[in-house]
């Protein structure tokens, strides 16, 4: 069997396998980008690259602080519209989940979120999954039974 020698791994192999500064600034740049684009998943996982390879990039860290403290706090808002739904308060809960949205719109819990509380909302509310026409007849049956 065939030994390759540390020395030819070193010279050969590893450069293949080594980050460039170049690379770390093309990655920094993506993050950055995404951060913009309130997609801060994405932009913590290329500042964590970031920063592993350059611990000491203070914007880099700053930038992945920003983006954990916005997703935290949508975190935090559908949370409370889970809670509120919960309460059967659908259309506060909803206003939780917007704030959430507006702070970070590609949270990946929002529309599972927002597909339950309408699923309560709705099965909550009898007279919503009818039709108007049959809307009309319980409202005037109601009224003549008063």
């Amino acid at each position: 069997m065939y030994m390759i020698s540390p020395l030819l791994f070193c010279l050969f192999i590893l450069p293949v396998f080594s980050i460039t500064a170049d690379d770390i600034d093309e990655m920094k740049q993506e993050a950055t980008s995404l951060f913009y684009q309130k997609k801060y998943k994405e932009a913590m996982k290329l500042f964590d690259q970031v920063t592993s390879k350059n611990p000491s990039d203070v914007e880099a860290n700053l930038y992945y602080a920003q983006a954990f403290s916005f997703d935290l706090k949508a975190l935090v808002f559908i949370k409370r519209s889970q809670k509120l739904s919960g309460q059967g308060r659908y259309n506060q809960a909803l206003e939780a989940l917007d704030e959430a949205e507006k702070l970070s719109p590609y949270h990946e819990k929002i529309p599972e979120v927002r597909e339950e509380i309408e699923s309560r909302k709705s099965s909550d509310n009898p007279l919503e999954n009818l039709k108007d026409a049959d809307v009309q007849f319980f409202e005037s049956s109601l009224k003549q039974a008063q």
